[in-house]
């Protein structure tokens, strides 16, 4: 099957979450608001935040296309395209 280039997105929004159960919407216990693995700054941690939050899950993201045009997605409509390793969980359970 073939895309035109309108169709294929070049760049989206990371929507972070703290080993998620898929599909996202369906489990409202994932943590969108606090991402272990942010940065230190004086001794404080501070955690990585999905983008576009409301509430406490992510409504949505931008995807830039390769046609250069722009759209903004839902959150229900987006597909995971990577998941966490069974180390960072461990290490995000012990960090807990």
């Amino acid at each position: 099957m073939t895309y035109p280039v309108s169709d294929r997105v070049l760049v989206a929004d990371a929507i972070l979450s703290a080993c998620a159960a898929l599909p996202g919407i369906a489990n409202p216990a994932n943590n969108y608001t606090s991402v272990p693995g942010g940065f230190c700054q004086k001794g404080a941690v501070y955690p990585h935040t999905s983008p576009h939050i409301t509430g406490l899950t992510p409504a949505g993201g931008n995807l830039g296309f390769k046609d250069w045009h722009a759209a903004w997605q839902r959150f229900e409509a987006m597909t995971p395209r990577t998941t966490a390793q069974e180390f960072f969980c461990k290490l995000v359970e012990h960090l807990n």
